[in-house]
Parts: structure tokens; sequence; C-alpha cells
């Protein structure tokens, strides 16, 4: 079996191969068809494709065409399985593709949250060969459903890497659109980078100072709200609930973190019979501007009456 083509090709353009399959240096009889499987190198991928099937012609020749989409080294190999009585054989015929295409990638860092800068990075890449840098890119921003903006031209590495920062006030999706316009030797190229920004996650503790009452003992609950990555939160109101043993829901007056983000809760709830137990949930809703920046957050305490004595 043979197969000979062209030496060198290019991206998008059709590329013809011709071959013959002889038995004992004649035209197999009706030979069945083959088949035609291109193996394709780049910088891309390293990978092997069916191609076609290849009709055979009763003096065992064929011609088959292929267009490669993209640069690299590429092995086209044509098998034939062979008949009742002839075993199977291959030929291949390697060749080198060049490309002009470009391609820009890059991510956006997970987790991102709000008032806290956040990287985007990639580069450029091609089919073949390696980007020389430095070199200029382009950047449109877009947050959530608002308008398209032009942002600051970044400048890569010197392979063509490029890393910037930013910063939102708001949770919710960003998508950068990054381009580059390309060179003598390359085609302009431009992706999307999509992301999250997330609100800044709160904590709420809570502990009782005496979790097992006597019948009429006061409780008192102290604790402390705080951004998990920004530290304690002032000024800020606490809701409470308070569930007695019959299921019944008693709002208490709301109370205000310190400076230190600090606050205390003291209740005098009714009483009960011994071994049942009152329920206190506590929660902060963001307001005040912080809506936007810090998740809610909750915390439950139950204490428990004991027999006096």
């Amino acid at each position: 079996m043979t197969l000979t083509g062209p030496e060198s090709g290019e991206a998008g353009q059709q590329l013809t191969f011709s071959g013959r399959v002889t038995v004992d240096g004649v035209a197999p009889t009706n030979p069945a068809a083959g088949q035609l499987y291109r193996t394709v190198s780049n910088n891309r991928r390293q990978s092997t494709d069916y191609g076609s099937d290849v009709a055979i012609a009763a003096d065992g020749t064929f011609t088959v065409t292929d267009t490669p989409s993209e640069g690299g080294q590429y092995v086209y190999t044509v098998y034939w399985y062979g008949s009742s009585v002839y075993a199977g054989n291959n030929a291949s015929h390697s060749l080198n593709v060049t490309s002009t295409a470009s391609a820009v990638t890059g991510l956006m860092e997970w987790p991102a949250y709000v008032g806290e800068p956040y990287v985007v990075a990639g580069g450029i890449s091609f089919d073949v060969g390696e980007c020389a840098g430095p070199t200029t890119l382009h950047v449109r921003r877009q947050v959530g459903d608002g308008p398209e903006e032009q942002r600051p031209d970044i400048t890569t590495d010197e392979v063509c890497s490029f890393r910037f920062t930013d910063t939102q006030t708001a949770a919710g999706g960003v998508r950068y659109v990054v381009s580059w316009d390309g060179d003598a030797t390359h085609q302009a190229s431009s992706t999307d980078i999509y992301g999250w920004v997330n609100k800044q996650p709160a904590s709420l503790d809570a502990q009782a100072a005496d979790y097992y009452l006597r019948p009429g003992q006061r409780v008192e609950i102290t604790g402390t709200l705080a951004g998990s990555r920004t530290g304690p939160l002032a000024g800020q109101e606490i809701r409470v609930t308070r569930t007695n043993p019959d299921g019944n829901a008693v709002v208490l007056p709301t109370v205000t973190t310190s400076r230190t983000g600090t606050f205390t809760i003291r209740d005098a709830p009714p009483r009960v019979d011994p071994y049942l137990s009152f329920q206190y949930d506590l929660a902060w809703v963001p307001d005040g501007g912080l809506d936007g920046t810090y998740d809610p957050a909750t915390a439950t305490v139950t204490v428990y009456v004991t027999p006096s004595g």
C-alpha cells in the first residue's frame, strides 16, 4: 500500500492524497473501501480523528482529500482492511500545516468577593509556534445586564500572557471581552471571560451565659457579628425571635452591635414546667448600604428549664 501527498499545507486549504493497494503486485478483486484517519499535533491538542471512507478503484488506486482546520504536524493514514484471502495494510504521509489563526483565552479568579480585588488572567496562543510579546490587548467590561464599557488597554509580557485586577461594589455576574488586533503573521482574535462576584460572607455567633435555667431565671445571650473576611460589623441591628415551648413565637426588641461587633440580649421568658426549652433565633439582614455587600447571617440558641434545687 502506498500514500503520497504534498509536503506542506495551509489551514483552510484543501489537500489531495493519492495511493494504491496491490496484492501480489496486482490490484485486489472488487476491493472494499478503506478509511482515512488524521493525527494532529499542535499547541492545543494531540489526537487522532476519523476523516472519511476511501473508495478504491478497480486498479487499486485511490484519491482522497481533506481540508485541515488548524495548523500543526499532520499524519494522514489510509487503512485497507484486506479480504478473505489477503491481510490488510496501511500507509501514512506526514506534513506540516501552517496557520495564521490565534486565540485569546483567559479565566477570572474564583471565588471573588464584593469590595476585594480579583484577578483576570490569560494569554494569546497559536496553533503552531509561540506568540512573542509584549503586545497590546483591548478590554471591555459588562457588569450584570448593564452596558459594555471600554476599559484601559493592557500589555502582555514577553510570552503574551496577561494579568489584571478589578473590583466590584455589588454582587453579580461580570463579563470581560479581551481582544487582540493581530500582527503581520497572525489574525486578530478575542474571547469572552465570564465570572461571578459573591457577596461577603458574614457570621453571627451567639451563646447563652447559662444553657440550663431554673424556673423564672433570666436569659442572657452574648454574641458577635462579623464579616468572615472583613472583620467586626458595628452598628448593625440583630433581630431576635423567641419560640416558647407551646410553639408561640415572640419578637423581642432588636439589639445593636457595638463598635467591635459584639452584642448582648437579656430576656425574661415566662415560667414553664421543667424539662421544656426556649429557642432564640437571631438574624441579621444587612441594609443601610450593606445589603449589596454582605450575605445575611443567622444563629440559634436553645436554653433548657431544669427543676428547682
